[in-house]
């Protein structure tokens, strides 16, 4: 029977974080264990994991330092389990429905990748606090369609949120070192990005869980197009400091897997500017931001890197 363990990132959710634990404990799927890590939490969350562990054995959790949520979850992965099969990535505001960890289970057994890395992501509905839905589909808010998308848009635009991932422990030995280069984006991001790179990436149409938003959420379903204050974006260094992190970025990948056919395409970026081609790999305005601010991030670098030379 295949073993599956839940990864819990807390801080300072107490408002939330029973409605989520209990949502796992209703599962109808009963071969699991879950562990949590608080990262420095000061309200009573603390007290409720300690709660929940002295009536389950098969749940454990301990403390860190605010390191934030992408340093909380490099941790919990590296204290995970290791004679589990599937690992699935928690947050502590959402609600997940009883049939979920089973519908992942299924998912692995059906792909029959038992010894190669695997990685399955779902669709979500978006709710408010009171689990009033607001969408029925993230997925289709995002312009993500699984018939029809090009696998080069989950390079630049991330449609799937860590918390509805499952991973098998093979995927995972090879992409446990989350590197430094993705601090600026997440976890899920750089996930993708692998499961991507190994062609292990796997689908589950039907929604799971609620998806829940907030005032506190880190991360949300909804995004305004211009998420800075107005006047960051008359500043040539922020376009060159974007730019420079999304080189690093494919330029990791690049270098990670020099010999896949699917990822030549990023061995343009740094080079020249990108073809209009890139702008139309994705839906959204996400799409647009991207390859406006990498562009001109380039055009800026470029000059900067000019007048450094004619100055020497």
């Amino acid at each position: 029977m295949i073993k599956v363990q839940i990864l819990l990132s807390s801080y300072n959710g107490a408002k939330y974080i029973r409605r989520m634990i209990d949502s796992i404990l209703n599962q109808h799927y009963k071969k699991i264990s879950i562990l949590v890590r608080d990262d420095g939490s000061s309200d009573e969350t603390i007290n409720i994991l300690e709660d929940y562990a002295s009536k389950h054995t098969f749940f454990s959790y301990f403390l860190g330092d605010n390191v934030g949520v992408i340093n909380s979850f490099k941790s919990l992965i590296s204290k995970r389990d290791l004679s589990c099969d599937l690992f699935m990535f928690c947050d502590q505001d959402d609600y997940w429905f009883d049939s979920k960890v089973s519908t992942f289970v299924n998912v692995y057994q059906n792909s029959n990748n038992f010894h190669v890395p695997f990685l399955c992501v779902g669709d979500l509905i978006t709710t408010d606090n009171n689990l009033k839905v607001i969408s029925n589909s993230f997925w289709k808010d995002r312009g993500f369609d699984v018939d029809t998308f090009k696998y080069q848009s989950l390079f630049f635009e991330n449609y799937f949120p860590g918390c509805n991932m499952a991973l098998n422990g093979c995927f995972l030995s090879s992409a446990d070192e989350i590197p430094t280069c993705y601090d600026f984006l997440m976890h899920d991001f750089y996930f993708i990005h692998i499961a991507v790179s190994l062609n292990c990436l796997y689908f589950e149409r039907s929604p799971q869980m609620y998806y829940i938003q907030h005032e506190s959420n880190v991360i949300g379903a909804k995004k305004p197009f211009l998420s800075k204050t107005f006047l960051t974006y008359f500043s040539p260094k922020y376009y060159v400091n974007r730019y420079r992190e999304w080189l690093e970025v494919y330029r990791y990948i690049f270098n990670r897997y020099p010999y896949n056919s699917r990822l030549k395409f990023l061995s343009l970026f740094g080079n020249n500017l990108l073809p209009l081609d890139y702008f139309k790999l994705a839906n959204r305005s996400d799409a647009i931001k991207f390859y406006c601010f990498y562009s001109i991030g380039y055009l800026v670098n470029l000059f900067i890197s000019k007048l450094r030379f004619t100055r020497y």
